[in-house]
């Protein structure tokens, strides 16, 4: 039972409780939560039933303290599982063309509108792609990082300069920019008062208006170019885009996220995934005769060894250029100047 203090003799501590309306302790002693972190997420109507499997593998991690929201811009009542958070945002692609790739879902420009919206009520946001597996259980370290100081969000550079970080995004050849480090924007830990503060807003907006409106990354290339010089990089465990080649070096690294972020998906027909990351979809996608019919064959035991076996192979190519990538960053939570290549051996 709640000890209640007495009103004449604890006016202080009663105001204590009421304070903060409903943002703040609630009437009868009970605790309203008030998290300083959240995961914000979006997808459109047709990938719906692959977010609800990103969701239930979210809900496995067990994160009380962190608000869990889905950010849509459609007007229709979305209905998923509690405790997701349904919150209704401006997005920025639905005023222009901006599906120069038809397989680019216009909801992912949403993740440009979130930071502004989110500011005052959240210190942190991590956004994820709904394309995304939990290797492992700790994600929730991913908020201690600390961004460097003129920096509004940290997010892991783009695989295709994970061994050769000279590699140029087309887009900014193509504006005539110099080579430049380069994030992608499936897992992007954000500061919402820095992204205000450097006013990334007006930088995107410029750029939209100025570049035109087909991008070879679509909304990835977009924040790239708007947060040139305003990221930190961080290591690969929280976004390790999987592929054939580099797919065994997810589990020899102990990656915390794995991004199906290419053409290879869990939920397609595909011999070089673990079952693993496939058989959280077989529960939800059954009741969906056309996406059932698209789930891969499970690997046999003797199978998901070969096949296990065949990725340590093809990993041992990359192998000591991988080994000195990540050893860039003495912690699992350390955050680096990507403009700083440092002993970056790829360069040498």
């Amino acid at each position: 039972m709640v000890a209640f203090p007495s009103l004449r003799k604890n006016t202080k501590a009663w105001a204590s409780r009421l304070k903060g309306g409903l943002h703040g302790p609630l009437f009868f002693g009970l605790q309203m939560r008030d998290n300083k972190h959240a995961i914000v997420f979006s997808s459109d109507k047709n990938w719906l039933p692959h977010t609800r499997v990103f969701i239930e593998q979210l809900q496995k991690l067990r994160l009380p303290d962190i608000d869990l929201i889905y950010c849509t811009s459609e007007s229709e009542q979305i209905d998923l599982p509690k405790p997701v958070i349904v919150e209704r945002i401006k997005n920025i692609g639905e005023e222009r063309e901006l599906s120069a790739i038809t397989r680019i879902p216009r909801a992912a420009y949403l993740r440009m509108s979130m930071p502004t919206h989110f500011r005052g009520r959240y210190k942190k946001l991590l956004y994820l792609d709904v394309d995304i597996a939990f290797f492992r259980r700790n994600l929730k370290e991913v908020f201690n990082i600390e961004l460097l100081d003129q920096h509004a969000i940290a997010a892991v550079r783009v695989n295709r300069q994970w061994l050769d970080p000279s590699r140029m995004l087309p887009d900014f050849k193509e504006s005539g920019l110099g080579p430049a480090p380069s994030f992608n924007s499936g897992v992007m830990l954000i500061d919402p008062e820095k992204w205000y503060q450097f006013s990334v807003d007006a930088r995107i907006e410029h750029i939209l208006n100025t570049q035109g409106e087909h991008f070879y990354d679509v909304d990835q290339s977009v924040l790239n170019l708007a947060m040139r010089g305003l990221w930190s990089e961080i290591s690969p465990v929280w976004n390790w885009m999987y592929q054939q080649k580099r797919g065994f070096n997810a589990f020899r690294y102990g990656a915390e996220v794995i991004h199906f972020a290419g053409k290879q998906k869990p939920w397609e027909r595909n011999k070089f995934i673990p079952n693993r990351f496939v058989k959280p979809y077989f529960k939800l996608f059954e009741e969906n005769v056309e996406l059932a019919r698209k789930l891969p064959k499970l690997h046999s035991p003797r199978e998901e060894m070969k096949m296990l076996y065949g990725l340590y192979q093809e990993s041992r190519e990359d192998q000591a250029k991988i080994r000195e990538y990540i050893k860039r960053f003495e912690r699992r939570t350390s955050s680096l100047n990507p403009e700083i290549y440092g002993q970056y051996s790829a360069l040498t």
